[in-house]
Order: C-alpha cells, then structure tokens, then sequence
C-alpha cells in the first residue's frame, strides 16, 4: 500500500512539474515573440524614418493651440508663409457666423508649404509668432503588449516657435511685440 502511495505522489509530482516546465516555455516563448516583434518594428520603423526626412512639403495643417488669450476669434489672426525671409503667401480668416466664436486652437489655414519654411502667426496685429522646423516622423501602434505596428509618415506635433524646441502652442508672454523683420533675422541665427 505504501508502495502505490508513493508511486501517486511521484506520478503527482512529476505531472506536476511537467505542467510548470511547460507552462514556463509557453510564456517564455510568449515573450520572446513580443521582443522579436518589438525589435523588428523599430528597425521598420528606423527605415521608414529615413524616407519621412525626404518628404519636402507640409500638407497636413498641423493643429497650433492658444494659451492666455481669452478673446480671439479667427479674426484676429494673421498667417504667412516666410522664404527665405521674404513673405510668399498670407491669408487672414474669416468668420462670417453671426457670433464670433473665441478659439483655443486652430489649424495653419495653407493647404502646402515647405517644412524649411517658417510661418508666421500674428494674433491681435501685436503678438508675432514664428514657426518653424516642421518634421515626419513614424509612430508605433501599440496594443496591449506594446507596438504591434508601424504607421506611414506624419508630421510631428512639435514645431519650434519664436526659437523655443519642441512645442506647439503659442503663449500670450512669449509673443514678440517687435517689427517682424528684425525678429526674423534674430531668430533665423539662433
């Protein structure tokens, strides 16, 4: 009897371990897949990159928000599109609604530029912006358990304005309140 109890607790045992070995390849196999997949998707995505740094114009009307500024309709704001130092095209918007709606954000109005150009953003006919340094880039889709694709190019949301990196609002205290030419040439050497 002591014979067949020992033999159920080893053939317990050993089933036992059997299902923890195999349950440690499976998830082991289950993350080693999610590391190929991930190292594959950067190395796509690395290449993509290179041919997003060939596209030449800006066809997106990339999205600028308004801080500390409670009263601006679309009105109130002025584009143009510096080459160059020289204006190549300029557009004011127009509201024709019966209320003027006050924006927080607003998209360029240009349906193309270059991404060497610069725009420039006059709110209020005081307050100058200059944007710059427009960029493709590729992003990752992530899942649940991290990318799981790559996207096609599209412009990243962060742009260099008045010769700050990286951001994509404009702030009422950091407009330039001087003439428009000087600052162009002030900021183009930084």
């Amino acid at each position: 009897m002591k014979k067949t109890y020992s033999k159920i607790i080893k053939y317990i045992a050993y089933t036992a371990l059997s299902l923890v070995v195999l349950a440690g390849i499976v998830i082991g196999l289950f993350f080693f897949s999610i590391s190929q997949r991930n190292k594959r998707l950067k190395k796509e995505a690395s290449e993509k990159s290179k041919s997003c740094n060939s596209i030449l114009y800006v066809t997106e009307q990339p999205e600028i928000m308004l801080f500390e500024f409670n009263d601006v309709t679309s009105e109130d704001l002025e584009f143009k599109i510096i080459r160059n130092t020289k204006v190549i095209k300029d557009t004011i918007i127009l509201d024709t609604t019966a209320t003027k709606n006050i924006i927080n954000y607003i998209n360029i109005p240009f349906d193309s530029f270059l991404k060497t150009d610069s725009i420039l953003v006059t709110v209020h006919k005081e307050f100058h912006y200059y944007i710059s340094d427009f960029k493709h880039g590729v992003g990752l889709h992530y899942g649940m358990f991290g990318p799981v694709a790559t996207s096609d190019c599209e412009l990243l949301e962060s742009f260099t304005i008045n010769g700050v990196k990286n951001i994509n609002n404009l702030v009422k205290a950091k407009g330039i309140l001087i003439d428009e030419k000087s600052n162009l040439q002030k900021i183009k050497q930084n």
